[in-house]
């Protein structure tokens, strides 16, 4: 994330805010803060995981009750709309003027609003708004990314929050990614998912198991990083898709991966892969492409090359690969 260096006066100000609602102290003093911000948000929802099956979508909604957000869903421009009439002509947020110009954009997976004129025991003091005009497969991770802003922030009528797209995200929003990551896979009920499989290998199969055991709504990338991340050896996560080199997207067009999650063991181990290298010929990957076929296979991660001779440390690892439209979703462990 952003040093402190970096921060714009924004960021700064919501941080210390963070900071202080929490009761972790007066001010952000970096990225290593991170952790108790999770930790202490961590804390504040164990309450409601206690005697819970092993359900995200369960405790979502729990967790929706008990902090007054209401979950509003956006398929089409007339469910705008209807959200403006409810919100904007009958309950009289102002706030919500700004709401079919944010939600229509492409960038903004969701808004978060606090309402003016709400009173303390109404279910919808908060109302987070979820853009579905695409795709439903953020949803999942959306509804906690909305949740972690009202549990991590004190209320500030400043309103909405917004959960973009871009890579280019505020520090605020990397900070409660990491809270959404922590709560909305959270380790009373997902880890023991994730132990039981601990002594066989890390598989698309185990993780379609773990899916559709805790959170069936939740994407797939979004669970395989959350498994990935808990695995007890060596594991890392990737995308790979038809592109070209960086800067020059129409130059040697070819398999490339994007790297995703990677857990503490595969830095410790240096297994990394470099972004957008190539895939090499030989690899499952390149046969899940091209046949559609879920496969996994032992591979040498010395024959993955880059175009300036460079490749990765030889070592012996399990690829895992599954075929979505155009993307390869992968998995790496030792």
């Amino acid at each position: 994330m952003k040093s402190k260096q970096t921060l714009s006066v924004a960021e700064s100000i919501r941080l210390d805010a963070i900071v202080t609602n929490l009761g972790l102290g007066k001010h952000w003093t970096g990225p290593e803060m991170v952790d108790e911000v999770v930790e202490k948000c961590e804390a504040l929802v164990n309450p409601f995981v206690r005697g819970l099956a092993p359900k995200g979508e369960v405790l979502s909604t729990k967790l929706a009750t008990h902090f007054h957000v209401k979950f509003e869903e956006v398929r089409c421009e007339q469910d705008v709309s209807a959200l403006e009439d409810v919100y904007l002509r009958q309950k009289r947020e102002p706030g919500f003027l700004q709401l079919r110009d944010e939600i229509l954009s492409p960038e903004n997976d969701a808004l978060l609003f606090q309402r003016l004129h709400a009173k303390a025991e109404d279910p919808d003091r908060w109302v987070a708004v979820l853009n579905l005009l695409k795709t439903e497969d953020r949803a999942y991770w959306n509804r906690f990314h909305e949740l972690s802003h009202r549990i991590a922030e004190p209320p500030q009528f400043i309103l909405p929050f917004r959960r973009q797209r871009t890579d280019d995200r505020d520090a605020v929003e990397e900070v409660i990614d990491s809270v959404a990551g922590a709560i909305g896979f959270h380790r009373a009920i997902f880890d023991p998912l994730v132990a039981a499989i601990r002594d066989q290998q890390l598989t698309f199969d185990q993780i379609a198991y773990i899916r559709n055991t805790y959170a069936p709504t939740a994407s797939l990338l979004a669970v395989t990083n959350a498994v990935v991340k808990r695995w007890p050896r060596p594991a890392l996560a990737f995308i790979a898709r038809m592109g070209g080199r960086l800067r020059r997207e129409e130059s040697d067009v070819d398999l490339r991966v994007c790297p995703q999650g990677r857990n503490a063991c595969a830095k410790r181990a240096e297994l990394v892969l470099i972004p957008n290298m190539r895939v090499p010929k030989g690899s499952v990957v390149r046969a899940v492409f091209l046949s559609g076929q879920n496969q996994s296979a032992l591979e040498n991660t010395g024959t993955w090359t880059t175009s300036d001779g460079g490749k990765l440390r030889a070592r012996e690892v399990l690829i895992s690969a599954v075929r979505l439209g155009s993307r390869i979703y992968g998995l790496m462990s030792m």
